[in-house]
């Protein structure tokens, strides 16, 4: 459930400022985690093959989305690059918010816990 609310802020904020921008698009916007864990899922739902099980997830784990003036998009997880779901080379953030918005994803607690 905390995904399902992060994916549709994510994709609702690029697509508001970027894909069909409503205003000027110098936007920050910084959201916190209950912990390192929950960012890993984050960051793997929005990795295009599943973030690797490798990866090391850290108490100051960061994930980050960079969105520039051409609508291309770049993501991080702690400094590593990787390709956002939906996207090729290179990432148009039309691509990634239109994959964010395909991803299944509710807000209903009881269809959630019932699976």
């Amino acid at each position: 459930m905390v995904s399902s609310g992060f994916l549709k802020k994510l994709s609702s904020t690029i697509n508001t400022n970027y894909v069909a921008p409503t205003g000027p698009a110098l936007v920050y916007n910084s959201f916190q985690t209950i912990d390192s864990y929950h960012m890993f899922t984050l960051a793997s739902a929005t990795w295009s093959n599943g973030a690797p099980s490798s990866l090391e997830v850290t108490p100051a784990s960061v994930l980050v989305f960079e969105v520039y003036a051409d609508n291309t998009v770049k993501a991080f997880f702690n400094d590593i690059q990787f390709t956002p779901i939906g996207c090729s080379t290179p990432c148009l953030a039309q691509d990634f918010v239109s994959a964010l918005l395909a991803l299944p994803i509710t807000n209903d607690p009881k269809t959630t816990c019932n699976k």
